[in-house]
């Protein structure tokens, strides 16, 4: 514990030496400094920095009060404890309002000072703690606030604070003024090996870095393995200008990008705003025009504001989408040749248009494919975009997507077939666990999380059999197993397989079995 410095200042030789000869490193302090009035104690202050000052009140050339008083302007935070004769003590009170601390009567009682002493080493200790702390906190949120930032970004991209006054609150907590701002998403293509984290600093550390060249602030995070960027001009910037800027800025950061990492980057540009509010939207628009980019190659930039009016004829429907992906996973290959024709058209149909159109309907096979298939889907994809922008017409466009729909159906056949065998086996245990019980189509298909057409379908096509069919056939069946190998009556025989109604289990059982269930009994 660093030890406090004390000066002593007393007129009188006898006090003045006996404050000397007093223990003060027993207690934790260490004398600085000595005088014998407050003039002298002013001269000497500055050298002495004294972090506790021991000063008798009346003194000549210059009081204590005085003294006190002047140094309490130069050193606001030391602590002045004033020595003072009982007939001065009221005197001395006249005090509190320069910041006094203590008042010792004397003749001095050093067991008091001494206590004194103590309760003020203790209360710089634990004001000593308290700074201490607080310094490791303020370093701690220096080395924090990046990840704060990106934390609220992210937050503000995702539409997690919708409240603007909550938005500009946190804004304000981390130093930032969004006035003027444009929404970019970015999306790099890696080419060669490396750390995840290493490729997000990097990129994010050269977007920062170039970001005080061409705007006020940026706000960055990441959204899967893409890029957020919201890029914050000053406020009177118009919105032609913003989106230039931005532009620009984005040409440089690809090509640093591609000198550095060896890597390219393709970018989303959105339109411009001013309401804080608005980040989710704008981001949309960036997404929007980032998978627009994308598929006009892997170094495009591009802005919504060019899109927008042709992104919905660009694209697939998700109705689309969902038949082709059920036409791909069950091998129908007819279907596919059909939806392919509808949903690119005629051949002269030709443009940067119908190249989207083939790689939005093959995107979305990885969205609807199912955990297990989309990493070797991805991989065909991947290997499709070359094909695809290297195609000389619409036509070639066509044939490529058909061909590859084709191979992947065709893969999935087999597949198909072994896991519907599955299911159907699935159903039927379900059947044989519960066909007591006045089960339905509807309740077995809610079970399996499918439609009630499809379990009708699978099960005619793997048993032969009907729904109703197949729960008739296991109650018969176990059925003629209580008949014979038990002695139940044929009433508790029909309750046990799900028929309450005896005369119509009789009725039933004659029906299917050619005999009733006593004459079974006896024949069996």
């Amino acid at each position: 514990m660093k030890r406090l410095r004390v000066m002593i200042l007393d007129d009188e030789e006898r006090i003045l030496h006996g404050l000397e000869r007093f223990d003060w490193e027993a207690h934790g302090c260490a004398l600085s400094a000595k005088a014998k009035n407050g003039a002298e104690g002013l001269e000497k202050l500055e050298e002495a920095r004294p972090d506790i000052i021991v000063s008798d009140i009346k003194m000549p050339v210059m009081g204590g009060l005085e003294f006190a008083k002047e140094a309490r302007k130069r050193l606001p935070e030391v602590q002045i404890i004033l020595l003072t004769g009982y007939d001065e003590f009221e005197y001395a009170k006249s005090a509190i309002g320069i910041g006094v601390r203590e008042y010792l009567l004397k003749p001095l009682n050093f067991a008091e000072l001494s206590g004194l002493l103590k309760r003020l080493c203790m209360e710089h200790e634990d004001a000593r703690l308290k700074e201490q702390k607080l310094a490791e906190f303020m370093e701690r949120y220096r080395i924090a606030t990046p990840v704060i930032r990106q934390q609220y970004v992210g937050d503000l991209v995702r539409g997690n604070i919708r409240d603007r006054k909550e938005i500009e609150k946190r804004m304000e907590s981390i130093d930032v003024t969004i006035e003027n701002y444009v929404c970019v998403k970015a999306r790099v293509y890696k080419s060669r090996p490396m750390e995840s984290w290493l490729r997000e600093f990097a990129v994010m550390n050269m977007a920062e870095s170039m970001a005080c060249g061409y705007c006020q602030d940026l706000l960055t995070c990441m959204d899967g393995a893409d890029y957020c960027l919201v890029v914050i001009f000053v406020e009177g910037e118009s919105e032609r200008r913003c989106a230039d800027t931005c532009v620009k800025f984005c040409e440089e950061l690809q090509k640093a990008v591609g000198s550095t990492l060896g890597e390219e980057i393709c970018f989303g540009i959105s339109l411009t705003d001013r309401n804080p509010c608005n980040i989710p939207h704008l981001m949309e628009e960036a997404s929007a025009a980032c998978d627009q980019s994308s598929f006009l190659g892997n170094d495009s930039i591009v802005q919504y504001a060019d899109i927008r009016n042709r992104q919905n004829d660009w694209k697939t429907s998700d109705g689309q989408k969902r038949r082709i992906n059920t036409l791909v996973s069950t091998g129908d290959i007819d279907g596919i040749e059909e939806m392919v024709r509808s949903i690119f058209g005629q051949d002269e149909d030709w443009g940067d248009g119908v190249r989207i159109r083939a790689m939005d309907l093959l995107c979305s096979l990885i969205l609807y494919s199912e955990p297990g298939k989309a990493a070797n889907t991805a991989k065909l994809l991947h290997e499709s975009t070359e094909r695809i922008y290297g195609a000389k017409n619409a036509g070639e466009v066509k044939r490529y997507v058909l061909k590859l729909l084709v191979i992947l159906a065709n893969s999935n056949k087999e597949r198909t077939n072994d896991k519907n065998q599955s299911f159907v086996g699935s159903m039927l245990g379900y059947l044989e666990l519960h066909y007591k019980n006045d089960i339905s189509l509807d309740e077995l298909a809610d079970e399996f999380h499918v439609s009630k057409n499809y379990v009708t379908r699978l099960l005619k096509r793997y048993t032969g059999k009907s729904f109703s069919e197949n729960v008739l056939r296991i109650r018969m069946n176990k059925a003629v197993e209580l008949i014979t190998s038990t002695d139940y009556s044929i009433s508790r025989v029909g309750d046990l397989v799900g028929y309450h109604d005896t005369s119509y289990f009789i009725q039933v059982f004659k029906k299917q079995m050619g005999v009733t269930p006593n004459d079974y009994k006896r024949l069996y």
